[in-house]
């Protein structure tokens, strides 16, 4: 599975959306796409309260195959992960380190634009990571 980072899921879903992200997953066409729960709540948060449950019944309908909760399971794999990192000298922010964490527990990519944090040796070692160029 392919999983959004925010970054994104948030440059595919606006009104314009970047051309270079929209190149980019329609080469994934063909591969079901997923979010963690925390994607969810970043993308979310841009639009006002009146708007979120249609945005997330639009993301749910026309564009995510799965959105992943943050349970017991995927908080072990955090820990875990930032155990890992710290040993070899690198660290995620939390949000991150959730959503690198649901990532690996569900054995999907990452797709996304967080090249400062997440095209490190260290991150790529342990997580399917894929950079995907934006416009801006």
């Amino acid at each position: 599975m392919l999983y959004l980072d925010n970054d994104v899921l948030a440059k595919f879903a606006r009104p314009n959306p970047d051309p270079v992200v929209v190149e980019y997953l329609q080469g994934r066409h063909a591969e079901p796409w997923g979010i963690s729960s925390l994607v969810a709540y970043e993308f979310l948060s841009f639009y006002p309260q009146s708007q979120r449950g249609e945005k997330l019944r639009q993301l749910e309908q026309d564009v995510l195959n799965e959105i992943s909760p943050i349970d017991t399971r995927t908080s072990l794999q955090a820990a875990t992960l930032r155990s890992l990192l710290e040993n070899a000298g690198t660290a995620l922010d939390t949000g991150d380190l959730f959503v690198a964490a649901t990532v690996r527990r569900h054995g999907g990519t990452l797709a996304t634009a967080n090249a400062n944090d997440f095209d490190k040796q260290p991150i790529h070692e342990l997580l399917d990571v894929e950079i995907v160029p934006t416009d801006a």
